[in-house]
């Protein structure tokens, strides 16, 4: 492509300084350079223990090394597979699809997702890159149907194992119980509770409850398994829009479902989960004014889109303020790129636009700020409200719980192979796509850069404002879906058939550990290791122990436990305790006493208790709901697994007196 056919492609006229940076960064030197300083980097990184980013920095050096050996004079000969191959790829799709349900339905134990389904599920997403290479595709819904129905698997098959649901964290038990409940029962947002967000998507789940006549508290948390699917339809749509091919179509959208915090936030329901697709579409939409193409230009959109911008804005800005004040900043910087790289004033024309944006979040702050009778403490109030780690139970759970901590290497890096993996895709694509002086490809490596450093400041840092997985949503929804799809068109288009291989391996292996990363929910993961998780629910086998407790330990007994605060609700007749560990977490054994009980298990942990609720309201809430477990509805658990070996390695000088396999009681 010429720099003419770009004037010409995007119909506004393209700044000089806009195709020297394309030309620069297309340069030898510039792809040295940066290779040279990235393995400094990496060292640097290593030597220091921040483990995960030099492992993420090694991947995006073997992608700028990829581009340089794939990026040959000649192209290969484009590979088609035959139709009868693709109606092949077809029924191992539908084979692997139907195969990944019924095994967690029949065959997987309750609460975990065995890794044969993880493996089904890469096959699905491979078997689509296959099928969009074959002459099949000429029948246009095929695609978009087997998309459809893998982000369906993806996002709701939680809810075979979970049939309670997941929850993010104890804020999703207090909007579901103080909100969207009294609405759906009195018709009205209760006015006795003060929260700091407008009650938009409580309502929204509200009358989905009405409509649909089901439980509000379970509907809370499907919903996002349905709205995610809706949303990568909609990326869908954007792709062929700007790009018009419909291999990135595909791929952008596998991309996005298969990426770990777009899986988390599908399957995690809370505040942010709601307000994401919102502010995912509102920066679509504002690409496509910004950087007009063909007959979608800025004379032909801006009547049709004003009102829904207007709309989604208030939308936005309502739904939850962390989302609504990234969007303020991303398209602040879209602005300046589109300033920069377009020579017409008629991009200024949106300035509107911004400046209601402006209002509306300034309008907002104030009122999250709790300062309508003294605006002179805005600033501090708000400020503390953002800083404290309390209103970010989430995040800090997640990264708690997910592979920013893990000691092992090998872990970290079985963590980090899909999303480095991603990344390599990700810089071949940025480098091809600035080299076609594609302004969409140029804004989308801008977003993902600037996206990445706030998210790497707010690691090393630990700043609780700079929130990962929120912060990740947008990474791979706007920026990383679309580069490394492109990446994966260049890597075909330069090695043919090898390359169409080459990429379907590396879908399945991206498939089958971003979905298995502890960041899509370490829960379900297999590659915590022995590493810290979440136990949603009381085993069988917990239940086991509480009940021979009651049958075979005397009342008023003293039973020493990690976990003391989890058996008293079933059993207020007996003593527990905390069990004393020290320095090396090990059982400080000078602490027992003669005839104590000592229940050691599989899981060591530690509660979350949801903020604002006494702990009867909890066992009341419980009770009404007729469960045999508290962190269903109550918190998340951090907890650190023990294999079995190492807790009968603990336990052997003590008298076990009781064990099932996860459970030990001993009489010290």
């Amino acid at each position: 492509m010429t720099k003419n056919e770009v004037q010409s492609f995007d119909q506004i006229s393209t700044s000089k300084q806009f195709f020297k940076i394309c030309d620069f960064v297309d340069s030898n030197y510039f792809v040295y350079s940066i290779s040279s300083m990235l393995f400094l980097f990496f060292i640097f990184l290593f030597t220091h223990d921040f483990t995960k980013y030099a492992i993420i920095t090694m991947f995006v050096l073997l992608g700028f090394l990829s581009y340089r050996f794939i990026n040959k004079p000649q192209n290969a000969q484009e590979y088609i597979i035959s139709q009868k191959y693709g109606y092949l790829f077809i029924i191992i799709f539908m084979l692997s699809f139907s195969f990944s349900l019924l095994y967690l339905q029949i065959f997987a134990s309750i609460y975990t997702k065995p890794l044969f389904y993880y493996v089904c599920i890469g096959v699905c997403s491979s078997s689509i890159f296959l099928i969009t290479y074959s002459s099949i595709i000429k029948k246009s819904w095929i695609i978009p149907f087997l998309l459809l129905l893998l982000n369906l698997n993806i996002f709701l098959s939680n809810y075979i194992v979970f049939p309670n649901g997941v929850y993010a964290s104890g804020d999703s038990h207090y909007q579901i119980y103080n909100f969207v409940i009294p609405i759906v029962e009195s018709g009205s947002v209760p006015s006795e509770y003060v929260y700091s967000f407008f009650p938009l998507h409580q309502i929204y789940v509200a009358f989905a409850s009405i409509v649909s006549n089901f439980e509000p508290a379970l509907l809370y948390l499907y919903l996002p398994g349905i709205i995610y699917p809706m949303t990568s339809l909609f990326l869908y749509s954007f792709a062929k829009r700007i790009f018009n091919d419909y291999k990135i179509e595909t791929m952008c959208v596998l991309f996005f479902i298969i990426s770990p915090e777009i899986v988390y936030h599908a399957t995690h329901a809370y505040q942010f989960s709601y307000a994401a697709p919102i502010g995912i579409m509102f920066l679509f939409l504002a690409v496509l004014l910004y950087f007009p193409k063909n007959n979608f230009s800025i004379q032909n959109v801006k009547q049709r889109f004003e009102v829904l911008f207007i709309f989604l804005i208030v939308t936005l800005v309502w739904t939850h303020q962390f989302t609504s004040t990234v969007v303020f900043a991303l398209i602040i910087l879209l602005f300046c790129i589109s300033a920069f790289i377009f020579r017409s004033t008629k991009i200024i024309s949106y300035q509107t636009i911004i400046s209601l944006y402006m209002a509306i979040l300034f309008a907002h702050w104030i009122y999250v700020s709790n300062v309508f009778n003294s605006l002179v403490k805005v600033s501090s109030t708000y400020y503390s409200s953002l800083m404290s780690p309390e209103n970010y139970q989430a995040s800090i759970l997640i990264s708690e719980s997910g592979m920013f901590t893990e000691p092992s290497i090998w872990i970290i890096f079985s963590n980090v192979l899909g999303i480095g993996l991603i990344f390599i895709l990700s810089v071949i694509g940025s480098l091809y796509g600035i080299r076609k002086y594609n302004v969409y490809i140029f804004l989308m490596a801008v977003y993902g850069i600037f996206i990445w450093t706030l998210v790497s400041t707010g690691s090393f840092i630990k700043m609780p404002l700079l929130l990962n997985s929120r912060l990740l949503t947008f990474f791979w929804a706007i920026s990383i879906s679309f580069i490394a799809a492109v990446g994966v068109l260049f890597i075909t288009k330069k090695l043919g058939r090898k390359g169409v291989v080459i990429c379907c391996l590396l879908f399945f292996i991206i498939t089958v550990f971003n979905l298995g990363n502890p960041l899509s929910g370490s829960e379900t993961s297999f590659l915590l290791g022995n590493q810290p998780s979440i136990k949603l629910y009381d085993t069988k086998e917990d239940i086991n122990t509480y009940f021979w407790i009651k049958e075979n330990i005397p009342e008023k007994s003293y039973i020493k436990m990690s976990e003391s605060w989890i058996p008293k609700y079933y059993d207020p007749t007996r003593l527990y305790k905390e069990l004393n560990f020290n320095n090396q977490n090990f059982i400080d054994v000078s602490q027992l006493q003669t005839g104590d009980y000592v229940l050691l298990t599989k899981y060591s942990s530690k509660g979350l208790r949801i903020r604002g609720i006494d702990e009867s309201s909890q066992i009341q809430a419980v009770q009404s709901k007729d469960k045999t477990t508290i962190e269903a509805y109550i918190s998340h658990i951090r907890t650190i697994k023990i294999e079995f070996l190492e807790l009968q390695r603990m336990v052997s000088s003590l008298n076990c007196i009781y064990s099932n396999g996860d459970v030990c009681i001993n009489l010290e």
